[in-house]
């Protein structure tokens, strides 16, 4: 009995001293692992889809509340300032939304002076690939100039944007997370560029 009590003890404090070991390790590499994430993902995506920027819109990145998660926490998203000659004139939102295998995750970027989409592209899917990975660039390319008050769609929903062909689900995930976020960057509008000079 002595020794099942040992042995239970033993167990508890290993617990214990591992769950507080893993704890302080993720608190040790939840930043660099986030900074290698936004400078592997988020910085060759901005490049492509906001010419002519001469800041590094990862080092000026605004963090803003967008709400609570479910277990009472505050939502913060990120919004990557693109700047010309110390001005801004562009802003990339991510936001995700359920497509068929996952999320999938976007990068939609916003011209600050006419509102208009300038271009989406995608940061990360777990999609079949073939499917509607081939129509992507031509999907991706009906949202440049919508204006981002005015609401958008798929065809299929009433709207003027034509859907991936065999991809009804990533359509509706890649539509649904580019709504959401013009949506964040029309409520929070003012904040960013107040926050981005």
């Amino acid at each position: 009995m002595r020794e099942m009590i040992k042995m239970v003890v033993a167990l508890t404090l290993l617990s214990v001293i591992s769950g507080f070991g893993l704890s302080a390790m993720y608190a040790v590499t939840k930043e660099p692992i986030k900074m290698a994430e936004l400078n592997q993902v988020y910085a060759p995506k901005l490049k492509q889809i906001v010419p002519g920027f001469d800041n590094d819109p990862i080092v000026d990145t605004i963090e803003l509340k967008a709400g609570k998660d479910d277990k009472g926490r505050d939502i913060i998203r990120p919004v990557f300032p693109c700047k010309k000659g110390g001005e801004v004139f562009a802003v990339g939102v991510d936001a995700s939304a359920g497509g068929f295998g996952g999320n999938i995750k976007v990068l939609v970027a916003i011209d600050v002076k006419t509102d208009a989409i300038m271009d989406v592209a995608i940061l990360t899917h777990t999609e079949t690939k073939g499917v509607g990975t081939k129509q992507e660039p031509v999907y991706l390319a009906a949202f440049k100039q919508l204006k981002v008050a005015d609401p958008f769609d798929l065809k299929v929903n009433g709207g003027k944007i034509d859907g991936m062909s065999g991809a009804t689900f990533s359509s509706k995930g890649i539509m649904a997370a580019a709504k959401d976020a013009t949506g964040f960057y029309v409520k929070n509008k003012d904040s960013i560029l107040n926050s981005a000079k």
